[in-house]
């Protein structure tokens, strides 16, 4: 979990350079703690906490971890939070004392998907983890991370902040790319590209954000005017992975032909 903390810290180190050298002068202390719950915070004199729920809440995924991770960020370079960060708030926690408002809210939740894109991360990934919270509502395995911190909350709901992250992934790939919250049906220029089955501990719809940060970063660079093809089972452009088909997905030769007519 160090190591991939380690990572994320140094991919998004330069990626908020682009916008605030602050960075540079007053570099983070970052470390995992023990602590068994879904949570993350940037405490003064920017140090950076992450507890180890989170990455058991968000299986180890390194983009979904940047997610939050560049959120908490946000916070750190405004020099706004406290001891409940991101993670506390993805599941509507109350924000006890800690100065960070909806405004606040809103705010990081927007900054932090500029640094997701420059630091390349998939910039559907903060989409999945809205979403992952939203299911795990209904998930035993997942109450157990989250129980300590589901409490009423004035912070933006949950659906309300994936939606805008959805929104987000759409404006950055030129309006080209949208994910269907109900369905998860993902769509280019309109059109039906696919709808992903869940694989391992993903859900089909958290996999329809990644397919479609895939696909954003794409349209964002005018890459889309070249062919699909597929290489080791994995759709591509440009040399760029789109999606690996799984049990219950489309083959990736048919979709390769559904992309490149899409096109």
């Amino acid at each position: 979990a160090n190591a991939m903390l380690g990572r994320i810290m140094q991919r998004m180190t330069p990626a908020i350079a682009k916008s605030d050298a602050t960075i540079n002068s007053k570099p983070y202390n970052y470390f995992v703690n023990n602590q068994e719950f879904f949570n993350a915070y940037c405490a003064l004199g920017h140090n950076m906490s992450v507890n180890i729920g989170a990455f058991w809440f968000l299986d180890y995924n390194e983009d979904k971890l940047a997610a939050v991770i560049a959120h908490e960020l946000v916070h750190g370079q405004k020099e706004i939070g406290g001891a409940n960060g991101l993670a506390a708030q993805v599941v509507a926690v109350h924000a006890k004392n800690t100065g960070v408002t909806k405004p606040n809210e809103w705010e990081a939740d927007n900054i932090a998907f500029t640094y997701m894109a420059d630091a390349g991360y998939n910039v559907g990934a903060p989409a999945a983890v809205w979403q992952a919270v939203i299911e795990s509502s209904s998930d035993s395995s997942k109450k157990d991370v989250l129980s300590d911190i589901l409490n009423p909350s004035t912070h933006p709901k949950d659906s309300d902040r994936r939606n805008n992250y959805s929104k987000k992934l759409t404006e950055y790939s030129n309006g080209k790319v949208t994910v269907d919250a109900n369905s998860g049906e993902v769509k280019i220029n309109g059109k039906t590209f696919m709808t992903p089955a869940a694989a391992g501990n993903m859900s089909g719809m958290q996999r329809s954000y990644f397919v479609a940060g895939n696909l954003a970063a794409i349209y964002h660079a005018g890459q889309n005017t070249q062919n699909a093809y597929a290489e080791g089972g994995t759709v591509k452009i440009a040399g760029k992975g789109i999606i690996t088909p799984v049990a219950g997905d489309i083959s990736a030769g048919e979709l390769v032909t559904i992309l490149n007519n899409i096109k």
